[in-house]
């Protein structure tokens, strides 16, 4: 299934390229910013046209972004002031990466790791598991210690404590594939150290920090990618939710923390089609309750064809 995923890869990369510059789907312009009447306003285009990058918003009020790629991947960099609504170029990163992750630190800086990079694969891309921060105060990147395996399509979550842990997504010959392994960066001495692995392989996956300080996981192209699971900081391990299957999504979904402490995962692929399913999880309960489920789509339902079936995540693009 992989070979015929990665044939099918190669035929497409060119023209989802090729149609994506001819409709200005990858494109510099910026998306107009929501303002207090409920509204979108434009605002200035970004120096370059740029898709699978990162966007963090930093201590001072501009926005980083960083890399992604067009016509090849990039190593730049820029930043959005919101006052003036224009952006400016800053410092380069010293590796050129796309579906990396960025996390603001707690003393500011923004760590990037991970990712594709150009390379010499069949779809022009190499793997990394180069890291750099970005110090906000001379708009300059510095390389540190690289994490302990190559990965692409994973997450990054800064924890209470200012470590951050990243999980999912191995990189192997410019592909990335669906892993279980999990590491921590400690900022105090710049260095990762591999942490307790999720009972689940994913790639693509969603992260988000529960107000209790745990670290929830859901979904993400790989076996039994609609389970989902939480990692304890203190003890270092990964506790299944206890619910197998919750929506039907695999990947492109997003999980998000709500004011009310809850978490939300909607949208996303599943095996055949783009969803509209929305569900909660509550932390208190450790649960998916089905009353929180959209009710515009049917629950859920599992058969043994859907529990076994995997794909492996090929290239950048997320095709």
């Amino acid at each position: 299934m992989v070979h015929a995923t990665i044939r099918r890869f190669r035929a497409i990369r060119a023209l989802v390229l090729v149609g994506l510059f001819g409709s200005g789907l990858i494109a510099s312009s910026a998306v107009p910013a929501l303002g207090s009447s409920n509204t979108w306003t434009p605002t200035g285009s970004m120096t370059t046209a740029r898709t699978h990058h990162t966007a963090t918003l930093l201590a001072n009020g501009e926005v980083l972004v960083a890399g992604g790629g067009n016509a090849t991947i990039l190593p730049s960099a820029e930043l959005y002031n919101q006052a003036t609504g224009k952006w400016t170029a800053t410092g380069s990163m010293t590796t050129d990466r796309t579906d990396h992750t960025a996390t603001l630190l707690a003393n500011g800086q923004v760590l990037v790791a991970g990712g594709l990079s150009n390379g010499s694969s069949a779809i022009g891309t190499s793997c990394t598991s180069a890291a750099e921060l970005y110090n906000p105060s001379t708009g300059q990147w510095t390389t540190i210690g690289s994490m302990t395996i190559t990965r692409g399509n994973h997450t990054a979550t800064l924890l209470p404590n200012g470590k951050v842990l990243v999980a999912g997504g191995i990189c192997i010959g410019g592909f990335t594939y669906p892993d279980n392994s999990a590491e921590l960066y400690d900022p105090s001495t710049g260095t990762w150290k591999a942490s307790g692995s999720m009972n689940v392989s994913r790639a693509n996956l969603r992260a988000t920090l529960l107000p209790n300080g745990d670290v929830l996981v859901f979904g993400g192209t790989g076996l039994a990618s609609s389970a989902s699971e939480f990692y304890n900081p203190t003890k270092k391990m990964w506790t299944m939710t206890g619910q197998y299957y919750v929506t039907p999504s695999i990947s492109g979904h997003t999980l998000t923390l709500l004011g009310t402490g809850k978490a939300q995962v909607a949208g996303g692929r599943d095996k055949y089609s783009i969803t509209s399913y929305s569900r909660l999880y509550d932390s208190s309960t450790n649960s998916w309750p089905f009353s929180s489920a959209s009710v515009n789509e049917p629950r859920p339902r599992i058969s043994h064809g859907d529990a076994a079936h995997e794909r492996a995540s090929a290239g950048r693009w997320g095709i």
